[in-house]
């Protein structure tokens, strides 16, 4: 604003300067005889009659006019004055610019300043650019003096340019004569100052104040208390305080509004401290501050949150007789309700009653909704009743604000009383309250009483909006009441009101989520049907629901739909579907789908390359992972802390510590701070690869960098030391861990438990459990560990006394045995063909109502058949099938070759069938190659050559095995297996 007057400013003066080196044809000329027969004629007493009935007055024009005035014949200006309105009454022709500046020249010469004020003003009425009535004032007054005028017309016009409130005129007129060195008075200075701050031109302001200043004009206290003024105004809070202090060093004081003003800029500052010395200084001057002044410096400390400071100053007021009103305790109210202190807030209103201020509703409205917000519903609740026993009436958003907020603290009983309260007192219940309490409803799971407020809508006759609808739509949906959600859109479209997108969406996404792809697409069709164009998340809640459900042919028909309509999908929903493949271990399709996203110019940001990135390590693909970190650093997609966590998780469980550790140093010089998940990524790492002393290292190095070890951090470590043998350091730093108040949990005494054992002290590992140093934190796993051990590597001594010990309950302390703890033991007894101890050991699993599983009843197989008991070892696989037991590959693998061992040919094909069938249908059966090997083996071994040839086929075709694979070839590298498996268990 400023820049552009300046340059106007600049323009208007090269303009006038034009026109005042302008020369004038008159100059050369002689006055004409019609003057100077006029200028005689004036000089006589009866001017107007003789210049009326001569032929004169039909010669007058705008020149002869001129040519008087500029004659200086006539020696009473009053004459001039006179015949000068005389023509301008007979409208036949209009004054000359130069008249109006020789004419108020003249009058002022002769101290006419009233007559001159007359003549400017019509003057400016003619609505000459000010360049132009300065140039021909100067002009002028060269002429009539011999020199520029002593600038007294020149005030003259900056006075009637303020009148007319022409501001910008009065201020070229201004610089105009300053720059001629002809400084105006500094009344009329201040004069300009106030019209200018009046209409809040501080760009014209500081253009007088400099030109002020240049010219060295000795500022009074008007004009100090202006500049001041202007300072608050600008905002310059600091530079106004200077100036008033400056003033009461020159002046003794300022006036009190000028005060005030200050005081609120620095308010407005932040300046708090400083507005508070002020106060100070004004009471000690004796000046009176007013209501508004206190009431702006305790709306500045509540803004900062000085509540204290705050409520003294409301004190102060009433100690010297400044009363506070509604407006000072409103405003402490508002501030002591943000800062939480509902107790305060609640005195202050009940102080408010007994000075006798009348609260209006608004205010309590106010408050009551500020008290809800913020939780504060048993304070809302009195004011509320307080309100009422006043004699005011509650208003709706009084009723909405305590229902918004009972409903917010999941008190659905107060919240729908109230609804039931506003009924009864007539209250108009707005569809924004019933919505709220719908939606209140169903936060807290009461959807059929959510149902109900609707009906009661549509009977009141206020209508249920669309997002009402949707609101109960969508909760059906969540809690798996499909019906009901499909019956309220039912009913909603009855009455007249069509769902929206967002309605549609969130009936697609709650279908898709529970797999109902056929109902979710046929209210796509009618979402289309009605008009709606589907968007990224109507297509994203199919693509995610085809993935969830496995079937990505579908969820790939989707993207491309989605893309052929035009439908671009946005980061969040690409990320989304990347994520989806990633858990499902499609890690090509995710890929695809990021590179298809990359090719619509989508741009990814951290978070999208990151769970990519994770999908990748997850499926052992890390160097892919780096390659697409790579890819994010190169688009100047800054990676974050877990974008460096996943790729230092990925290379720490590779085993490759130094890409880890290098990772972690990028990490660290890029600014980023690690945090203990990635301390204990690479301390997992170091201590899988056996590098204990640098896991300790980087133990310590936590620690030094303000990074305690947590319980993830300490079972890692414990892990470390446990493996690495040093069993001292671990059971050191297990009792640092609980001296440290971490609760160690089962998985630390399971690694202390497999440590002992490791060493063969499983006297130690019991001893464990014996005094009960677990405690809380007992579990199965533990326990389980050691039965393992002392049945993989114990004296058969302590295995029976294990058994007899499971059996009578005395571990029942220690962590109560599930049916790991039993087929842990049943296995070593059928491996050691102790089959009746095992069978002994079934039942008792049966009497404490632990059911047998799939692997129970394989121990027992593998146990009858490496006795050759098979007649058993069928019964028991009856058994299994009888007892509900779905086979798995192993189970299926034992009993097909006890079968041909048996020459059961043909039974062995039915239970291979079996297998086939079901991998058909699902990945629960799939065979390792080595299973495979064994199966074709067994055929091979009875003679069933070509019979294990088809078998092969069909491993081929469920990609069990390489379609390049032969029968010879995975029969001779069973045998292989076989005799390496025998030479290994022959070995001392």
């Amino acid at each position: 604003m400023m820049g552009s007057t300046l340059l106007r400013k600049r323009c208007l003066l090269l303009r006038a300067n034009c026109l005042v080196l302008r020369s004038y044809s008159v100059h050369v000329e002689k006055i004409s005889d019609a003057s100077g027969e006029i200028a005689g004629i004036l000089n006589q007493v009866n001017w107007l009659d003789t210049l009326v009935s001569s032929n004169l007055s039909t010669e007058i024009n705008p020149d002869v006019v001129l040519s008087v005035l500029r004659s200086r014949r006539v020696d009473d200006p009053a004459r001039l004055f006179s015949f000068f309105n005389w023509v301008d009454s007979q409208k036949v022709t209009d004054h000359k610019l130069d008249s109006f500046s020789f004419l108020a020249l003249v009058l002022c010469n002769f101290g006419s300043f009233e007559k001159a004020h007359s003549v400017v003003i019509r003057m400016t009425e003619r609505k000459w650019p000010v360049a132009e009535v300065w140039s021909s004032i100067v002009r002028c007054s060269q002429e009539f003096a011999g020199r520029t005028d002593n600038g007294v017309l020149f005030g003259i016009l900056i006075d009637v340019y303020i009148e007319n409130w022409l501001l910008e005129e009065a201020v070229f007129v201004f610089t105009s004569s300053v720059d001629l060195g002809l400084v105006p008075s500094l009344a009329r200075c201040n004069h300009l100052l106030d019209a200018l701050l009046k209409k809040n031109r501080q760009d014209l302001f500081w253009d007088v104040y400099n030109g002020m200043v240049e010219r060295n004009v000795v500022f009074d206290i008007r004009s100090y208390e202006m500049v001041t003024v202007a300072h608050c105004r600008d905002g310059n809070a600091q530079l106004a305080k200077g100036v008033l202090l400056r003033t009461e060093e020159k002046f003794g004081n300022a006036a009190l509004n000028v005060y005030s003003l200050v005081l609120e800029a620095l308010c407005k500052k932040g300046d708090l401290d400083e507005a508070l010395e002020l106060k100070k200084l004004m009471i000690c001057k004796g000046l009176v501050i007013s209501k508004q002044s206190y009431n702006i410096l305790v709306d500045g400390l509540c803004k900062r949150q000085r509540l204290e400071d705050a409520k003294s100053l409301l004190v102060e007021m009433d100690s010297i007789g400044v009363y506070p009103d509604n407006v000072s305790y409103s405003i402490l109210i508002d501030g002591l309700l943000k800062g939480r202190d509902a107790d305060a807030a609640n005195g202050l209103v009940h102080e408010m009653v007994s000075h006798g201020l009348k609260i209006d509703p608004k205010m309590y409205d106010y408050f009551i909704c500020v008290m809800s917000k913020e939780g504060a519903m048993g304070k809302a609740k009195a004011l509320f009743d307080g309100m009422i026993a006043s004699g005011v009436s509650p208003g709706v958003r009084a009723y909405a604000s305590l229902i918004e907020g009972y409903f917010r603290v999941k008190n659905v009983l107060k919240g729908y009383e109230l609804l039931v309260e506003m009924k009864k007192r007539n209250v108009v219940i707005s569809p924004y309250t019933y919505g709220t309490a719908v939606k209140g409803m169903c936060s807290s799971g009461d959807l059929d009483g959510a149902y109900n407020i609707v009906k009661e809508m549509g009977a009141s006759g206020c209508r249920p909006n669309v997002v009402i609808y949707t609101t109960l739509i969508k909760t059906f949906l969540q809690k798996s009441r499909f019906e009901d959600a499909v019956r309220v859109l039912k009913e909603m479209k009855e009455q007249g009101i069509a769902p929206d997108t967002f309605c549609y969406n969130s009936l697609i996404i709650g279908l898709s989520k529970a797999k109902r792809m056929d109902e979710a697409r046929s209210f796509l069709v009618e979402m289309i049907e009605n008009g709606l164009k589907p968007d990224s998340f109507t297509y994203g809640a199919f693509i995610s629901g085809y993935i969830e459900a496995g079937e990505f042919s579908s969820a790939d028909k989707y993207v491309k739909e989605m893309l052929e309509c035009g439908v671009i999908p946005n980061t969040v929903l690409c990320t989304g579907l990347i994520n989806e493949y990633c858990k499902k271990g499609k890690v090509i399709e995710a890929c695809s789908a990021f590179r298809s996203m990359v090719e619509q110019g989508i741009l990814g940001d951290a978070k999208t390359y990151t769970v990519l990135m994770n999908g990748l390590v997850k499926n052992g693909k890390v160097n892919d992972a780096e390659e697409i970190f790579h890819e994010m650093c190169g688009k100047g997609i800054a990676p974050d802390v877990f974008s460096y966590g996943t790729l230092i998780d990925g290379f720490s469980k590779l085993g490759n510590m130094q890409k880890a550790s290098s990772i972690f140093d990028d990490m660290i010089q890029e600014g980023l701070t690690p945090n203990v998940i990635i301390y204990n990524m690479l301390l997992g790492g170091f201590c899988r690869c056996g590098e204990i002393e640098k896991a300790k290292e980087l133990l310590d190095e936590m620690s030094g960098k303000g990074f305690p070890p947590n319980a993830v951090t300490y079972c890692t470590i414990i892990d470390g030391y446990c493996k690495s043998g040093d069993l001292a350091e671990a059971f050191r730093l297990f009792d640092e861990m609980k001296l440290n108040g971490l609760v160690p949990d089962s998985f630390v005494y399971t690694t202390l438990v497999d440590g002992c054992c490791r060493l063969n002290d499983v006297e130690r590992a019991i001893t464990i459990f014996e005094t009960n140093e677990m405690g809380c934190a007992s579990s199965t796993a533990p326990f389980n560990a050691l039965i393992n051990w002392v049945f993989k590597f114990g004296k058969t001594e302590l295995r029976t006394d294990m058994i007899n010990r499971l059996m009578d309950g005395s571990f029942d302390r220690f962590g109560k045995p599930n049916d790991v703890t039993y087929n842990i033991m049943i296995d070593y007894l059928c491996k050691e063909g102790n089959l009746e101890a095992a069978k002994e050991l079934f039942h008792h699993m049966q009497k404490v109502n632990l059911t047998p599983n799939v692997i129970t009843y394989t121990s027992f197989l593998n146990g009858y058949d490496k006795m050759g008991r098979r007649s058993e070892m069928f019964s028991v696989f009856d058994e299994a099938i009888a007892a509900g037991i779905e086979p798995d590959n192993i189970m299926y693998s034992v009993i097909i070759n006890a079968f041909l061992k048996e020459g059961m040919t043909t039974k062995a094909l039915v239970f291979v069938d079996q297998m086939f069938a079901k991998n058909a249908v699902g990945d629960g059966c799939k065979l390792s190659i080595s299973t495979c090997r064994a199966l074709l083996s067994g055929f091979a071994k009875v003679g069933e050559m070509e019979t294990a040839e088809k078998v092969m086929e069909n491993m081929v075709r469920l990609k069990y095995i390489p379609d390049s694979s032969t029968v010879i070839e995975l029969i001779n590298e069973s045998c292989v297996s076989s005799n390496q498996r025998v030479e290994a268990e022959a070995a001392p």
